[in-house]
């Protein structure tokens, strides 16, 4: 695995974490889980989305009529890989990691223009002490963010107020679409 790669190479120190988990390791499970989505026609709902890379994966399945919807999260809306070379980076950790700005952009993009179909959080209310423990290392960060209270309000900014967004696309990627895709 990636982070036995880590630990052989030297490179545990946290900000090493997006290395043990690259974009190419994200856009080969989603071409997978589109291509079992493919053969079985069951709808799949493909979670935590970052890359651009694994976004056109994404839609090269729907060009075909495959049935894939796509989450993202805020991290992957508002902060990039870059936090990771900050001396308490290891906060940042997800699964997947935070990507490159176009990455950010494509994630912009995609809400805007219905390629995202959902918002979610994946809250993980980790304390501080924990996401900074010195026992870990970049193969075993704690991972999430606590973010519940706020994925909201900073879409609202960020998106809305913004004007990346209409109020209408906010409803849907919070919403309506979580409604209509979990038969609610």
């Amino acid at each position: 695995c990636c982070c036995n790669l880590l630990r052989e190479a030297g490179k545990t120190d946290p900000r090493f974490y997006p290395e043990g988990r690259p974009v190419q390791a994200e856009v080969v499970a989603t071409q997978r889980a589109v291509g079992f989505a493919e053969t079985t026609g069951c709808p799949t709902y493909v979670v935590h989305l970052a890359s651009s890379r694994a976004l056109e994966a994404c839609h090269d399945g729907r060009r075909r009529g495959v049935p894939v919807y796509v989450e993202t999260r805020p991290i992957y809306l508002h902060l990039t890989r870059s936090r990771f070379e900050e001396p308490d980076g290891a906060k940042y950790a997800g699964a997947p990691p935070l990507r490159e700005q176009a990455d950010v952009d494509a994630m912009w993009a995609a809400l805007r223009f219905g390629g995202v179909d959902t918002l979610a959080t994946d809250h993980a209310p980790w304390t501080r002490a924990e996401k900074l423990d010195p026992a870990t290392d970049a193969t075993n960060l704690r991972q999430g963010v606590s973010d519940l209270e706020t994925c909201l309000p900073m879409l609202y900014s960020a998106g809305v107020r913004s004007s990346r967004l209409s109020l209408e696309q906010f409803v849907a990627v919070t919403s309506t679409n979580p409604s209509k895709l979990f038969g609610l």
